[in-house]
């Protein structure tokens, strides 16, 4: 099965906001160990990577307690 456009994806230029596709940040803002790309959520337009799921859920929980220890925008 593929997937089918039924618009111009042009149309849409400029009305979404930018998806990062890396993470900001190389070590857990958690923990402190290097990060696993396969755990990331988005917190305010930045893509931010965790090292396990454990951390990922505590950051999700109360990002305000981490976000000091990501990188500046």
């Amino acid at each position: 099965c593929q997937a089918k456009f039924t618009a111009d994806p042009s149309a849409f230029a400029g009305r979404l906001p930018p998806v990062a596709v890396s993470p900001v940040n190389a070590e857990c803002p958690v923990s402190g160990k290097p990060v696993d790309p396969a755990h990331t959520v988005t917190h305010e337009g930045r893509l931010v990577a965790f090292c396990c799921e454990k951390c990922q859920a505590k950051f999700v929980a109360d990002p305000s307690a981490f976000a000091g220890k990501l990188p500046p925008k």
